[in-house]
C-alpha cells in the first residue's frame, strides 16, 4: 500500500471475469487487508487494455464492489470504501487473450484534498476539487447556494492573467436564458470583483473546447445576470464586455459548454472607468467631452449623445474606437455608428465603418465654424449579442 507495484497479465490464468464490466482474458490478482476504515484509490497504468475491479470474495464474479473500464487504454482508476480488518481483492483483467502485457499498479488510502477550489489534484487520486469525494460535502462543493457564493469566488485582479479550469468546478451556476439558446450547462469557476467606479469590464477567454462566461451582481441569484457571452461567438476568439455600476461585488462565472467538456482555460480581463452620464439620449442630455472620453453602449436601441466645442473655424475629426485594444475594432464586438449634429440638430455627416477591416467609426469635417456640436453614438443596427460594448470618443481639431 502506497508503493507502485509491477504486475503482468501475460502467462496468467483466465479464471475470473467481471459480470459488471466484462472481460475475457487472463488476470493478475492483488490482495490486501485494510489497515484503516476509509477509501482506497487504485491506479493502473502503462499496460494493456484492462478491466479493473475490486471485490471481497475473490471467486464471486457476480458481486464486484466497483469496476472500471475506460475501453481504450490500460490507464484505469477506481476508488472504493474499505473497513479496517477486512480483506479485499483487486483484479486487473485483460480484455481478451491477445491483449496481455506488464503494467504498474498503485494502491493508497484517499486523503482529503488540501483545497477544493484550486483546480489541482492535491491528494493524487486523479480527481480535482468537487469531483473528489473528499470535497463533495465540504464548501463550496456542498451546502446552500448562498454558502457556496460566500466561499467559492476567487478575487479577480483585472490586468492579471488567470490560468483556471472548469474541471472539478461547481454545478448549477450556469447562465440564465438571457444568453439565448447558447447558454452553457457544464461546471463553473467563479471570480469576484468590486469596481471602484462605474466601469466597463473586458473579458477574453481561451481554451480548447467551448467555455463561456457571464456576470451577476448577486452570485446566488441567476436573475441578477447583467452580461453573458454565448457559445457561438467563442469560436471567433473575440472579447466580450460587461458594464459594472459602482457598488456591489460582481461575480464572473466561467462555464463549460456541457458536462464532460470541462477543461483548463486562460482568462484575461481589463477595466476602464466610464464617463458618459446616463440618461444622455438627446441633445438636451448630452455629456460634454474634452476631446477624449469613454462611454458604454448597453444594448440594442441605446443612444449616447456627447457635446463638444469648436472654439474657431477648423477642420475636425470625430472618431469612435475601442476603449481597450485597437484590435477590438476588427471584430463585431465593437461596432458603433457615429453621426455629427450641429446646435439645431441638423446632421453634418455620419459613418458606420471607418475602413475595411475596422467596424469602428470616424467622421471628418472640414472648415467647421466655431460653436457647439453633438456626436451621436449608436450600436450597428444589425447587431445581436454584440450590442453591448465600451468605446472611446475622440475629437481632434
Amino acid at each position: 500500500m502506497g508503493q507502485t507495484t509491477l504486475g503482468d497479465t501475460e502467462d496468467r490464468a483466465d479464471n475470473r471475469s467481471s459480470t459488471s464490466c466484462g472481460s475475457a482474458g487472463p488476470e493478475d490478482v492483488f490482495v490486501f487487508e485494510a489497515e484503516q476504515t476509509g477509501e482506497v484509490n487504485v491506479r493502473v497504468s502503462l499496460g494493456p487494455n484492462v478491466v479493473v475491479y475490486a471485490r471481497q470474495d475473490c471467486i464471486d464474479d457476480a458481486h464486484d464492489i466497483v469496476c472500471v473500464d475506460n475501453e481504450t487504454t490500460g490507464a484505469e482508476h477506481l476508488r472504493f470504501s474499505v473497513v479496517a480488518g477486512e480483506t479485499y481483492f483487486i483484479v486487473v483483467d485483460s480484455i481478451d487473450a491477445n491483449d496481455v502485457d506488464g503494467f504498474q499498479i498503485l494502491l493508497n488510502y484517499a486523503e482529503q484534498e488540501a483545497s477544493c477550489v484550486n483546480g489541482i489534484d492535491d491528494n493524487g487520486d486523479l480527481l480535482v476539487d468537487c469531483d473528489d469525494p473528499t470535497c463533495r460535502e465540504a464548501l463550496p462543493c456542498g451546502g446552500s447556494l448562498d454558502e457556496v457564493c460566500e466561499s467559492f469566488p476567487e478575487d479577480l485582479a483585472p490586468g492579471v492573467a488567470v490560468q483556471g479550469t472548469t474541471i472539478g468546478g461547481l454545478e448549477g451556476l450556469t447562465p440564465s436564458l438571457g444568453c439565448g439558446s447558447y447558454a452553457s450547462t457544464g461546471r463553473s469557476r467563479a471570480y469576484r470583483y468590486t469596481p471602484r467606479a462605474r466601469q466597463a469590464l473586458r473579458v477574453e477567454l481561451n481554451g480548447t473546447y467551448v467555455q463561456t462566461w457571464h456576470v451577476r451582481s448577486d452570485c446566488a441569484d441567476e436573475d441578477s445576470q447583467i452580461a453573458c457571452f454565448p457559445i457561438q461567438y467563442h469560436y471567433e476568439n473575440v472579447p466580450g464586455f460587461a458594464e459594472l455600476p459602482q457598488g456591489p461585488d460582481y461575480t464572473l462565472f466561467v462555464t463549460a459548454s456541457e458536462p464532460g467538456l470541462e477543461e483548463p482555460f486562460a482568462l484575461e480581463t481589463a477595466v476602464v472607468d466610464l464617463e458618459d452620464r446616463e440618461p444622455n439620449e438627446a441633445i438636451g442630455q448630452a455629456t460634454p467631452t474634452d476631446g477624449s472620453s469613454v462611454g458604454f453602449i448597453s444594448g440594442y436601441g441605446d443612444v449616447d449623445v456627447w457635446s463638444f466645442e469648436v472654439p474657431a473655424t477648423d477642420d475636425v475629426t470625430v472618431s469612435v474606437t475601442s476603449s481597450f485594444e485597437a484590435s477590438d475594432c476588427g471584430t463585431v464586438r465593437v461596432d458603433p455608428t457615429l453621426e455629427i449634429l450641429d446646435a439645431n440638430g441638423t446632421s453634418l455627416g455620419s459613418n458606420d465603418d471607418m475602413s475595411t477591416g475596422s467596424y469602428c467609426s470616424q467622421v471628418p469635417l472640414a472648415d467647421l465654424p466655431a460653436g457647439t456640436y453633438f456626436a451621436v453614438v449608436r450600436p450597428y443596427s444589425g447587431c445581436s449579442y454584440w450590442c453591448a460594448f465600451p468605446y472611446r470618443i475622440g475629437v481632434t481639431l
